[in-house]
This record gives structure tokens, sequence and C-alpha cells, in this order.
């Protein structure tokens, strides 16, 4: 039946699920929701029935376990935002997601799945270096989140898997020196970003830098970082190692022109930042 919804309360069941019924995972909903009311317009691509998981003990835990902070894909935002384990940074790209009712609902899981290139939480995410774990009835595996995301809207998701948690070092609570999450948009909450940029500075002076909404998916590029880590680069040769990887796109909110180049800038005035701490 088209209107069927499952509600299963462990990942168990979940699982089994799955592995039997081609289906649509239900969270939060503040994503799948947008994709259902285009379908007043166009088809919606929303294989029904529904998989309703919020309620999965499992997958709403904020733990430390083996040197790592463990987060559950269906932890709200809201629900990090009071989370002492969660880093700062973390925190200040939740506080621009919507409002309160938004992030009593969103989930960091659905952030990633819905894999927009847009989303405030990936660039903070890439930074700290994040990994997924995916599971299905018969397999679990662990894959990085740069990998996980593989355009816009495209996911490394596989019939019958689900993403049960992000996990990162839980060293990124004690060791950043440097910490910063900034985006440009209509306003400074509430609405989609057209630039994002994360930065982290770790006690090993080394610098990770990421950028949002500017290519299909989240832009981070290791190498680079161990140019400008090693020594402080010019605005120019900062431009040189990152316009090439940029991919923006003209839309109603802004230009590729303007989404490349205001990248540029906040990421470049925020490596200043940091730049100044790391040889302090």
């Amino acid at each position: 039946m088209e209107s069927e919804v499952f509600y299963p309360q462990s990942l168990e069941e979940l699982l089994q699920i799955l592995d039997t019924t081609k289906s649509t995972i239900y969270a939060g909903g503040t994503d799948l929701m947008v994709e259902r009311r285009k379908g007043r317009k166009r088809n919606a691509e929303i294989a029904l029935p529904i998989i309703h998981i919020k309620d999965i003990k499992q997958l709403n835990k904020i733990e430390i376990a083996n040197e790592y902070v463990e987060i559950g894909a269906c932890c709200s935002y809201s629900k990090l935002l009071l989370d002492k384990n969660v880093p700062k940074i973390l925190k200040d790209a939740i506080l621009t997601i919507g409002g309160p009712a938004v992030r009593n609902f969103g989930t960091i899981g659905g952030n990633i799945c819905n894999a927009s290139p847009a989303a405030d939480c990936i660039p903070v995410l890439a930074v700290l270096n994040s990994e997924l774990t995916i599971q299905s009835k018969n397999n679990q595996r662990i894959v990085k989140l740069v990998d996980f995301i593989l355009g816009r809207k495209k996911v490394d998701l596989k019939e019958g898997e689900v993403l049960v948690s992000i996990r990162f070092a839980a060293k990124y609570l004690t060791n950043l020196l440097f910490q910063k999450f900034e985006k440009v948009g209509l306003r400074n909450s509430m609405t989609l970003s057209k630039v994002s940029v994360a930065i982290i500075l770790t006690d090993d002076k080394k610098i990770h830098l990421a950028f949002g909404s500017i290519a299909p998916k989240v832009i981070r590029v290791e190498e680079n970082e161990f140019k400008i880590s090693r020594k402080k680069i010019g605005f120019k040769d900062f431009a040189k190692l990152y316009k090439p990887y940029f991919n923006a796109i003209d839309d109603a909110r802004s230009t590729k022109e303007y989404r490349e180049n205001t990248a540029l800038l906040l990421g470049y005035n925020l490596y200043l930042e940091a730049f100044k701490l790391l040889k302090s």
C-alpha cells in the first residue's frame, strides 16, 4: 500500500525491513518534506513505503568510545547543541540552520544523506576528518565523509544500507587552537548558504580547511593544507591552490562568479586568522 509506514523500534528491526523492502527512510523530515512538495510540479523521487527511524535509540546516542566521539545519525541539531561532546565549530554551524523548530526535527544524518552542496554541517565534519558507519543486515563498513558524498544529492549508500553514526577523533574536543565556521547567505541564519567555510588549527600546527556551496560536493584538499600550514602565502597563491577545485553554479540566489570570489576571500581571511596563531 502506498500509505504504509514502518516504525522500527530497534536497529535490528530496521535492517530487516531494509533487507526486504524498497523504501524511503524518514528521520526528521525537514529535507524530505521539501522534496515531497516538489511533486506538485514534477515527480518527486520518493519511494514508498516510508520507514520512520527517529525513535530508534541506537541512532540517538552521543558518546565517546575508543577515542572517538560517536554521534547517532538521528541526533537532532538541538540535541547536539546541548551536548558537551560536540565541538564548538559544529555547534556554530548548527546555529545557522533554520530556526528552533527545524533544529528540533532536523538530524545530522539527514544533513549528510541529503548531500546538498549547501549543507552547513558537512564542511565542519570534513575538517574534523569524520568517518561514517554504514550498516546493512549482513555487513558494516566505515567510509570517510568526503568519500561518501559523491555529488549533489548523491551518496555512497547501497540498497539495504543505512547511515548509523558519524565519528571523529575525541582529541578535537581539546586540541584545537582555532576553529571557525562562517557562511554567507541572504540572512545570517535560517537560509541556504551561498558560500560556507570551515577551518581548524590543531595543536600539532596543521590547518584543515573546507568549502561548501561552491561545487557539487564539499571541497577539502589535504595536499594544499600542507602548503598553507608550512608557510604564509599571499592571496594570489591561495587562489591558485583552491580556485581550480571550485565549480559553483548560477541560480536565483547568486552567481557563480560571486560565489567563487567570495569563497576565496572568506577562506583566505580565515586562513590568515589561523596562521597568526600557528606562528604565535
